[in-house]
């Protein structure tokens, strides 16, 4: 879930309750769609602290409709099987000691 403007349309990620591009209070709760496109990619072999257990692991930047984006740890591929414009679906998981974090996996089929 996240945030989008009522008088210009922008989405608001994080969530704010003013506008920050046009000043409008006019803010309602959108769903972010779960199948996106990758717009950028790596695979991370020195990891920050409370990610050690994971790497090596691959990081994307995905983009969904509407602009939004997104980075998260690829599950259940290798970096061989990317590519930019690749759709993937989000998912969230709670494997870290850093807390939650966005997942993402290749969307066989989805559109």
């Amino acid at each position: 879930m996240t945030a989008k403007c009522g008088k210009c349309n922008r989405i608001l990620l994080p969530p704010k309750p003013v506008c920050p591009y046009c000043g409008s209070r006019e803010i309602s709760w959108i769903e972010i769609p779960r199948v996106g496109r990758i717009v950028s990619y790596t695979e991370i072999h020195v990891p920050p602290r409370g990610f050690e257990k994971l790497a090596p692991y691959i990081v994307a930047l995905v983009e969904f409709e509407g602009g939004v984006k997104l980075p998260g740890v690829v599950k259940d591929a290798k970096i061989s099987d990317l590519k930019i414009g690749l759709n993937v679906l989000l998912d969230f998981s709670s494997d870290s000691p850093s807390g939650y974090f966005f997942t993402i996996t290749p969307a066989l089929g989805a559109a």
